[in-house]
């Protein structure tokens, strides 16, 4: 039995947020790689739209009519854990699966009402030194209502960053809000502000070419969607190649990698007063060139196709 009590303050792209949450969780050993969680939380945020976003996309982002105000999410977890991997740092061998469900709101009160699932599942395999390993997320967000924006922000899924597509930046694959410039000219920025489904997969060589130094390949492909998995179609999925470097340490592995986002796929822009999240203003155009060489002109999105990512452990 775990009691916990967390306070936090959180600058994303979109919002602020002042944050406490507490509650208990019981984990129960089933065996010596199978772990049930079961927990309760209650988390209280006070929640600020950034200035320079139109306050009419307000409820979209936040949940709530104004540019800022208290949001209470309010729910109980299960968790379901099976690991058999080697080494849980930089596995080799083995198979990996993580089941986590959320039910929010209802009896248990707060201010959104809706089921969450996801399920992460990642599998190792090694001849000599190459290691071949995969990964397989999905996750989806239903809230009562039926409208995608009644599920909390900080609930929401996100893809991007070095440990999920390396393509994007952190958190950049999402539905995007457009930022107005308030000294005119320049380009409108766009900030994501989270889906209610997501698919992830991954595929990755690694090479160890000695103790100390190895080499990786991968494939990343990744789809968001604004409504649920089930109660909207999954469209074109965004594509990345890319090569690494990894640097084992006395104080753990150094990963730096290299993707490049391939042609196809599109985020959306969603905009509008009580607009849902799905009432987007249709596909913007992505940024082909790399760090801004080459590439088409016209492009609305500022992310570049080519990522660099620099952290500390493996991606999965």
């Amino acid at each position: 039995l775990t009691v916990r009590a967390e306070a936090e303050r959180q600058l994303q792209e979109a919002y602020k947020a002042s944050t406490g949450r507490a509650g208990p969780e019981v984990q129960w050993l089933i065996r010596s790689n199978l772990r049930l969680s079961l927990g309760y939380t209650l988390d209280g945020s006070y929640l600020q739209v950034l200035s320079a976003i139109d306050p009419v996309s307000a409820p979209i982002v936040l949940g709530c009519n104004d540019p800022e105000c208290l949001r209470w999410v309010s729910f109980v977890s299960q968790r379901l854990v099976y690991d058999r991997r080697d080494n849980p740092l930089e596995p080799k061998r083995g198979f990996f699966g993580d089941l986590e469900l959320q039910e929010g709101g209802g009896p248990l009160r707060g201010s959104f009402d809706y089921l969450r699932a996801v399920l992460d599942l990642r599998v190792y395999h090694t001849w000599d030194d190459i290691t071949l390993s995969a990964r397989l997320q999905t996750g989806s967000l239903w809230s009562s209502s039926g409208e995608a924006d009644g599920t909390p922000i900080s609930q929401r899924l996100f893809a991007g960053g070095a440990m999920s597509m390396r393509g994007f930046g952190y958190r950049r694959m999402s539905p995007l809000v457009p930022v107005f410039s308030n000294t005119g000219g320049g380009d409108t920025e766009y900030v994501p502000i989270g889906a209610n489904g997501l698919v992830l997969g991954v595929v990755e060589g690694r090479y160890a070419l000695n103790e100390t130094i190895g080499l990786a390949t991968f494939y990343d492909a990744a789809n968001i969607t604004e409504k649920s998995l089930t109660s909207e179609r999954v469209g074109a999925f965004q594509h990345a190649l890319g090569i690494g470097l990894r640097w084992h340490t006395p104080v753990g592995l150094f990963r730096l990698d290299f993707a490049r986002r391939l042609p196809g796929g599109t985020r959306r822009m969603i905009v509008g007063p009580q607009a849902n999240l799905a009432e987007a203003t249709g596909p913007l155009s992505e940024d082909d060139s790399c760090f801004g060489i080459g590439g088409s002109d016209g492009n609305k999105l500022t992310d570049s196709a080519c990522q660099i990512h620099l952290s500390i452990g493996e991606a999965f």
